[in-house]
C-alpha cells in the first residue's frame, strides 16, 4: 500500500478469513474535495462496529491534538 497522499493508485490485499470489518476511503471521482467510502462488516453487528469506529475516532483526535502541540 502506498502512503503518498498524491498517489493515484493503491492496492491493498486483505486476508478476509478473519476480517471483521473493512473500510476503504477513496477520493470521490466527481468531487476532488470529497471522498467515497465503501464498507463491509462480517461477524459483528453494525452497532458494535460503530462503537469501535467512534473509539478509533477519539484516539485519532487525541493523537492529532498531540501532533499539533508538537508541530507535526
Amino acid at each position: 500500500m502506498t502512503t503518498k497522499p498524491d498517489a493515484d493508485v493503491a492496492v491493498v490485499v486483505i486476508d478476509g478469513e478473519e476480517t471483521l470489518a473493512c473500510v476503504v476511503v477513496n477520493r470521490a471521482p466527481e468531487n476532488a474535495n470529497g471522498v467515497e467510502v465503501n464498507t463491509s462488516v462480517n461477524g459483528l453487528s453494525r452497532g458494535a462496529m460503530a462503537y469501535i469506529f467512534r473509539d478509533l475516532a477519539e484516539q485519532w483526535e487525541q493523537d492529532a491534538a498531540i501532533d499539533t502541540i508538537h508541530g507535526n
